[in-house]
Order: C-alpha cells, then structure tokens, then sequence
C-alpha cells in the first residue's frame, strides 16, 4: 500500500510540476510580447536590483530573476553592495536608482 501512495504522490507531484512549468512559460511568453510592444514604442523595460552583501540563497534569487527577466525580454541592472555599507550610503544609491528613467521597477 505504502508503494502504490508513493507511485501515485509522485505522479501527482510531476503533473503538478509540469502544469506549473507551462504557466510559467505562457506568463513569460506575455511578458515578451509586452516588453517588445514597450520596446517599439521607445521603452526598454529594465528591472534594477539592489543587493546587499553576500548571502548564497540572496544570490541565487537575484540569479534567477536576471534570468527570468532576459527571458522576458526585459534588461536587468544590479546594484552590489558590501555588507559594511552605511544606511546613508544605501540610501543615496536606491534614489541614484530610482531616478533613472532607465530603469521602471
């Protein structure tokens, strides 16, 4: 019995994988078309991301949304910082990136 719940969670578990995969790729097959649609009206839709320090699991998640975004057609701009950098410092930098017309979330 044990056997037969395992084959069929791991069934289920692959058929959820694979029905989230395909979401992911329609949404970023949107997100495409909608960043080329913005390019051609003059706009190069760019993700800025601000990390600060070296944490591993920081660093694959900023990975994987700079991959998520060339996937989309979208540009990426990171912004690193060591861990001792001052709160002022920070700051300074997050409005140098929030005023750049170049960069829209």
């Amino acid at each position: 019995m044990a056997l037969l719940a395992s084959k069929f969670i791991h069934f289920c578990t692959q058929q959820t994988v694979t029905y989230y995969t395909q979401v992911a790729n329609e949404i970023a097959a949107e997100l495409r078309v909608k960043a080329e649609q913005l390019k051609q009206a003059g706009v190069a839709p760019t993700l800025g991301v601000v990390l600060v320090g070296a944490r591993k699991d920081s660093e694959t998640y900023v990975r994987m949304k700079k991959q998520a975004a060339e996937t989309a057609g979208i540009g990426f701009v990171l912004k690193q910082f060591p861990e001792n950098i001052t709160q002022e410092e920070l700051i300074a930098n997050i409005r140098v990136l929030n005023e750049d017309t170049g960069v829209h979330g």
